[in-house]
């Protein structure tokens, strides 16, 4: 479970842009970041500080290809 920020590990295989976001259960967007990404590795930070205890949907998108995880903030 995450409590006050979440880091975020991701490859990419080239300069891409990529935009996260983190939405509630009701599917309203409560943290967004967006930016570019470097070849290999690459780390994104969230700050959950605003956020209430409860459970989140990540959403990672990089060059076209998008993920997701559920996250726990307590």
């Amino acid at each position: 479970p995450a409590t006050t920020e979440l880091t975020l590990h991701f490859n990419s295989s080239d300069n891409e842009n990529y935009f996260i976001r983190l939405t509630d259960l009701i599917g309203k967007a409560v943290v967004k970041k967006s930016g570019t990404s470097v070849i290999g590795k690459n780390e994104a930070i969230l700050d959950l500080t605003d956020l209430s205890k409860g459970i989140y949907t990540l959403e990672v998108n990089c060059g076209g290809i998008t993920g997701y995880e559920k996250v726990v903030v307590e």
